[in-house]
């Protein structure tokens, strides 16, 4: 069983925890969240850890479409 703080069950399947992954792949934070999201739905919050990463997924799509008028106005979604 893993410590719920310092290796939480739900991360333990995996060789490297995501955080882990996702630092030293220096993966930008919309990314990162995908990543955690994806490796836990199994154990965790099943399909609504799903739903979070395509909710990401389509912000991400959405942005980058749409990147000069986000850029223009300086706001996001």
């Amino acid at each position: 069983m893993g410590d719920p703080i310092f290796r939480p069950e739900h991360y333990t399947q995996w060789l490297i925890e995501p955080f882990t992954f996702i630092f030293l792949n220096q993966l930008p934070f919309a990314e990162g969240n995908v990543v955690k999201y994806i490796c836990r739905w199994r154990k965790k919050d099943g399909l609504q850890d799903l739903k979070k990463a395509r909710r990401i997924i389509d912000m991400m799509i959405e942005m980058e479409e749409n990147k000069a008028d986000y850029i223009a106005k300086k706001t996001c979604l």
